[in-house]
Parts: structure tokens; C-alpha cells; sequence
């Protein structure tokens, strides 16, 4: 299975397993870890048992594989 790593504008940075584009939004699927604020719901209901959506034009990078393949 593949992991990647994201980090948007404001510093939240999210690992997950899919990524689909749709416009100007990036859905994540299979998140397995993220630093987001607790106010995202993210935390609280389990980390993003259906994904979460973030604005392409906030991503700062995308990184395959961050800890080797």
C-alpha cells in the first residue's frame, strides 16, 4: 500500500494512503495521521475515517513514500 505526506499553507500536514482531484479541491482518502486542530472534527470522530477535502492552492508540498519505500 502507498503512503504519502501533504502540508498545507497554514502548517496542517496530513499522511494518507489516495488522493482524487476534483477542481480546486484535493479529497484525501485513507488518512492515517494529521496534526489538524481539534476544531476540524478530525481528532474527535477518528482521523478522517472518510477523508477529508483541502484547497489545491493551499498545499505547500506532497511527498511519496516520507519515511522510504
Amino acid at each position: 500500500m502507498f503512503d504519502y505526506a501533504l502540508k498545507l499553507r497554514d502548517g496542517t500536514w496530513f499522511r494518507f494512503r489516495q488522493a482524487t482531484v476534483t477542481g480546486d479541491w484535493v479529497h484525501l482518502s485513507e488518512v492515517t495521521e494529521t496534526n489538524a486542530p481539534e476544531g476540524w472534527g478530525i481528532g474527535e470522530y477518528g482521523v478522517g475515517a472518510r477523508g477529508v477535502d483541502v484547497r489545491a492552492a493551499d498545499i505547500v508540498w506532497v511527498m511519496d513514500a516520507p519515511e522510504g519505500s
